[in-house]
């Protein structure tokens, strides 16, 4: 059996990308300059940003969790969804990344299907959800934490990980997931939708205005009490009442046993034990088995003196000369 190496980036960028700068406009700007005939030429190119999406291909999502119309997913986990690009969730956002933080401009968002609707609008490209944002994650600026790249390929400087990009692309996806604590017996909505504002104006069918930069779809302090946010890829799914197994072990509760538990009698009257005749041989016996009732415990000490170190637990030590039963003794023998 091979083991498994995986790995874990905070983002990924490639191509243009990799050289956005902070930017205050919808769409991010690139410098460069080439040399042509012996002349230097320098422009300036858009890199196109999340207000110049209305869609994302469906072959793009290769995986959620939990999956679609399912009826028993665990509460205590976290819903997520995975692409197969491994830049994809960072390569509309509209600025640079700062040490190993990047806002990926894909969020996914769970929600109770109860609260929310989910519908067409007039010259809206995408379906688009209405919600109440207290159901929506508070910050958007933190985002960043609930994405990141994973890779079954080992790799130890940038230009292995460039490499190992063109060679095997198959052991690199992304992920995202929902920032939500889940309710037992609940149906929740999980929604792709825009982190920037230019991907919801877009998303609408409405015009993305040149200043509106890198503002978030919403934020912290954010009066409006509903949202209408465009969605890219939806499904529903609804919890179960018992959890994983960890949850499942955290409410076992621990009773008392009865004495009875862990023992039973053993038959020896035809054992084949030969004993002498002047010690009769007993018609049954207690037999103990390795989980006993602490009562049962309490009560018993080892044959002729108690166990020193441990005089709570049954003695597993065999019998001596001087703690053997009478009718074991040493002219007792069994049938062959």
């Amino acid at each position: 059996m091979t083991d498994l190496n995986l790995r874990f980036l905070p983002w990924l960028r490639r191509g243009l990308a990799r050289s956005i700068q902070a930017d205050a406009s919808a769409n991010a700007t690139v410098n460069f300059s080439f040399t042509v005939g012996g002349s230097t030429v320098s422009k300036t190119l858009r890199v196109r940003s999340a207000g110049d999406v209305i869609g994302i291909d469906p072959a793009q999502i290769i995986r959620t969790d939990p999956r679609p119309n399912l009826v028993d997913f665990e509460p205590n986990y976290f819903p997520t969804i995975e692409f197969a690009t491994p830049d994809l969730p960072w390569m509309f956002t509209p600025t640079a990344p700062d040490g190993d933080r990047l806002l990926p401009w894909l969020t996914l968002v769970t929600v109770p299907e109860a609260l929310v609707s989910l519908g067409l609008l007039p010259n809206a490209p995408l379906p688009v959800l209405t919600t109440p944002i207290s159901e929506l994650p508070p910050d958007l600026s933190e985002m960043w934490a609930w994405a990141h790249v994973q890779s079954t390929t080992l790799y130890a400087t940038p230009a292995d990980l460039s490499q190992a990009l063109r060679d095997q692309p198959q052991n690199f996806i992304s992920r995202l997931l929902s920032p939500r604590n889940l309710q037992p017996a609940t149906t929740y909505l999980a929604c792709l939708i825009p982190t920037f504002q230019a991907g919801i104006l877009a998303g609408l069918g409405l015009t993305v205005p040149a200043d509106v930069g890198q503002t978030l779809a919403w934020a912290i302090g954010d009066t409006r009490s509903e949202l209408q946010l465009p969605v890219y890829h939806s499904w529903s799914f609804t919890t179960g009442t018992l959890g994983d197994f960890e949850m499942l072990v955290e409410r076992l509760q621990p009773r008392e046993l009865n004495e009875t538990v862990g023992r039973h009698e053993l038959d020896l009257l035809n054992s084949g034990i030969i004993t002498p005749k002047t010690i009769p041989l007993p018609k049954s016996t207690l037999f103990y088995g390795a989980l006993v009732s602490p009562r049962r415990l309490s009560k018993h000490r080892c044959p002729k003196r108690p166990c020193r170190a441990q005089p709570l637990i049954p003695c597993a030590r065999p019998f001596t000369t001087s703690s053997r039963p009478k009718w074991l003794s040493k002219t007792a023998r069994t049938t062959t």
